[in-house]
């Protein structure tokens, strides 16, 4: 079993969304901590697991699931000149759209 756990964490690390073209690059002229708070709400309907964190660059949100790990991610930074980018990456192609969709109705 404790093979199993270390193989699947090790392939969640190579093969996560961020390793994927993003699903969503949108543009907001909100502040970064408001698309992070309603991301962070809406994703709660998709999945149990989501953890914001703030980084240098702005707001790091992971909607994680058992036994996959990390299935959606979102990077949230301020814009120079205003307002918030937010990419979005999706581990599962039959899921893109769910993630996709709550981000868009967060801009």
């Amino acid at each position: 079993m404790a093979l199993l756990s270390a193989i699947i964490a090790i392939s969640g690390c190579a093969f996560g969304p961020e390793q994927q073209k993003p699903v969503l690059n949108g543009h907001s002229t909100k502040m970064p901590a408001g698309v992070n708070r309603c991301l962070v709400a809406q994703w709660q309907h998709i999945a149990v697991d989501i953890a914001s964190s703030r980084t240098d660059s702005g707001y790091r949100i992971a909607a994680t699931r058992a036994l996959v790990g990390t299935v959606a991610l979102a990077l949230v930074r301020p814009r120079e000149n205003g307002g918030t980018d937010v990419a979005v990456y999706a581990l599962s192609k039959g899921m893109n759209r769910d993630w996709a969709e709550t981000a868009v109705s967060c801009l």
